[in-house]
């Protein structure tokens, strides 16, 4: 009867330290480097697997929105908050465009600056922080905002930034590559374009070694789904192009010029300037061609089956629409 009182007592104890380990262990990273989409769009937005998403609202604070009431909640007032992203508990962002990198846990009651650096296009992944540093004081607006319309000639690329990774305090920064102007990650790779000398594209470990040069493309847009890069090709009248990481195959997927691509499994998302910037949709494989909404459209951003998304003559308000 002791040996037994014993054993059921051992096991208890081993199920116990097994649920304390389990609770202890790091929370997984929200994938933003599985859909980018929404950081390449200024990263507004960031969806919670508990049924919350996070966004930028207006009047500069970090509202909390409860998917299954519908109810708004601000957790974080007096800064605008960009290239957000979830990761164990904290809300990793910029504020400022470009601007210095923070965190916040997500009840806002902790609130800390992780760099001094202006940084853009910030993206968590496996316990690093990456980014593109601008030490330039003279940004474009309309790299986040879009375009007014208009033809292949008014693509506006952004400027020039220095990819960096530091741990997720903001220290131990190391540089990775130079003169890059956006970046998305898949499968513990880093693929960007690369505009040192001519435009290319490009992709390398995260930890900056194994560069290979992919092709010439010009990618204005640079995401991934389904283990396929997808971007606009500046070099190529910004058509859009997918990239299969597998087989290496690129394929040209919409004639139209493409701007603020993003997607989710089943459905790219586009400003198609070839149509003075109508929201579109199509297929990841190009089919099923289709306009959503007329208008001048930038910001696009991705939660699930919602698509949000900003009218040019009204940068203070997102409109929503809900695709089947």
């Amino acid at each position: 009867m002791f040996k037994k009182i014993k054993f059921i007592l051992f096991f208890a104890l081993i199920l116990f330290l097994c649920i304390s380990c389990a609770q202890n262990e790091p929370k997984p990273a929200y994938k933003n480097a599985v859909f980018p989409g929404n950081i390449q769009n200024g990263g507004y937005f960031v969806e919670c697997e508990n049924g919350y998403i996070y966004f930028d609202g207006d009047s500069n604070a970090l509202c909390k929105k409860d998917t299954q009431t519908n109810t708004v909640e601000i957790i974080a007032k007096g800064s605008c908050f960009y290239d957000l992203n979830l990761y164990n508990d904290y809300i990793y962002y910029t504020s400022g465009s470009p601007g210095n990198i923070w965190k916040i846990s997500v009840d806002g009651k902790h609130k800390k600056k992780l760099t001094q650096k202006r940084a853009e296009h910030l993206v968590v992944y496996d316990d690093h922080i990456y980014f593109c540093l601008f030490e330039d004081d003279d940004w474009d607006e309309l790299y986040r905002t879009g375009l007014n319309g208009g033809d292949l000639g008014q693509f506006n690329l952004g400027l020039n930034g220095t990819l960096y990774r530091t741990d997720l305090n903001g220290k131990n920064s190391k540089l990775l590559a130079q003169c890059v102007q956006n970046f998305c990650i898949v499968d513990d790779r880093i693929y960007y374009t690369d505009v040192e000398t001519e435009p290319k594209l490009r992709g390398m470990k995260t930890d900056g070694t194994d560069v290979i040069t992919i092709n010439q493309a010009y990618p204005c847009n640079l995401f991934s789904i389904e283990n396929k890069l997808l971007y606009s090709d500046y070099n190529r009248e910004g058509k859009l192009f997918s990239y299969d990481l597998n087989t290496n195959a690129e394929t040209c997927i919409c004639q139209d010029v493409c701007l603020s691509a993003n997607a989710n499994e089943k459905w790219i998302f586009y400003t198609n300037i070839s149509e003075k910037g109508d929201l579109y949709r199509i297929r990841p494989d190009g089919s099923e061609r289709e306009k959503l909404v007329d208008g001048n459209i930038v910001n696009i951003h991705v939660i699930g089956n919602s698509v949000f998304y900003r009218e040019f003559s009204n940068m203070h308000e997102f409109e929503r629409i809900d695709i089947e």
